[in-house]
């Protein structure tokens, strides 16, 4: 009698200290982030591919390297997102090329702030998606130009552009850029999935607006960073926006020195930066060291 209670107290304690364990496991699962998750590279890849733009391509290919910690995101723009009816074969080559390497490569499209110009409508923006992942079968998803920060059209526009993506590709990466920060109704949990997987909070020339001066929501805090990205341009430095990004739990991040946009004589996006290999390099230590 005396060795069944034994027993019997030994197998609630067991259960008690595995019911912990599974709290524990579960909380961890749940909580923000234990462990900061890979940063990526969002490039804007908006270069033809020929001439020195495929070689710029060719080097973006190339720079894929989950070995060493270096993954990237390609944005690939064509005709600032009115992509046509008709297969581009320099497209199609770099796409396929860049997709069985293993990069995630999205499609542009503008939303022109919920149509504010009368440029994107709902239904051309749908047309849109619709053309890219008919002509390029290959795309991860799609990245939102454009995006209104307040929520204002996130009933009459963005859901139902969201919901139509997803209907084309179901698991496509849905990308906004409101270019600074915006409502958290974008990236709030929905029955059917929020209506941004990541938004861009801030996008601005270095000089002009400093990373270091944006200042994060105070909702962020209540994502992880894979929901999150930065793009900096017209930087003569690049460490201190990674090292600033990584502390601030921007999971997606590009700096350059390319100047612009345009009167400028180089479009900021039209180029790798000429720091390109250290900045990856230094994507590579800072994963190395989560």
């Amino acid at each position: 009698m005396g060795f069944i209670v034994v027993r019997q107290m030994f197998v609630v304690a067991f259960v008690c200290l595995m019911t912990s364990v599974a709290i524990q496991v579960s909380g961890a699962d749940d909580a923000r982030e234990d462990r900061k998750p890979i940063t990526k590279l969002l490039i804007p890849a908006y270069f033809y591919p020929a001439g020195e733009g495929l070689k710029t391509w060719n080097r973006l290919i190339d720079s894929h390297s989950p070995d060493d910690q270096i993954e990237i995101v390609a944005i690939a723009n064509i005709n600032s997102g009115n992509v046509g009816v008709t297969v581009d074969s320099n497209y199609a080559d770099v796409i396929g090329r860049a997709t069985k390497k293993g990069l995630t490569v999205i499609a542009y499209i503008t939303s022109d702030y919920a149509n504010s110009h009368g440029v994107a409508s709902l239904e051309t923006a749908k047309k849109n998606v619709t053309n890219w992942f008919k002509l390029y079968p290959q795309l991860h998803g799609v990245f939102i130009d454009e995006q209104t920060s307040d929520g204002t059209a996130i009933a009459s526009y963005y859901e139902p552009l969201r919901k139509h993506i997803r209907s084309v590709a179901s698991k496509a990466l849905i990308v906004g850029n409101p270019g600074n920060n915006c409502v958290e109704d974008y990236l709030a949990k929905r029955a059917d999935g929020p209506i941004m997987d990541v938004v861009i909070i801030h996008e601005n020339n270095e000089t002009k607006v400093p990373y270091a001066n944006a200042v994060p929501a105070a909702w962020m805090s209540n994502y992880s960073s894979d929901r999150f990205a930065m793009l900096v341009h017209t930087s003569a430095t690049f460490g201190k926006q990674l090292r600033l990004a990584r502390n601030r739990r921007t999971g997606y991040v590009f700096v350059t020195d390319a100047t612009g946009p345009p009167p400028d004589t180089i479009h900021p996006w039209g180029t790798l930066p000429a720091y390109w290999d250290d900045e990856l390099q230094m994507i590579g230590a800072l994963n190395d060291n989560r």
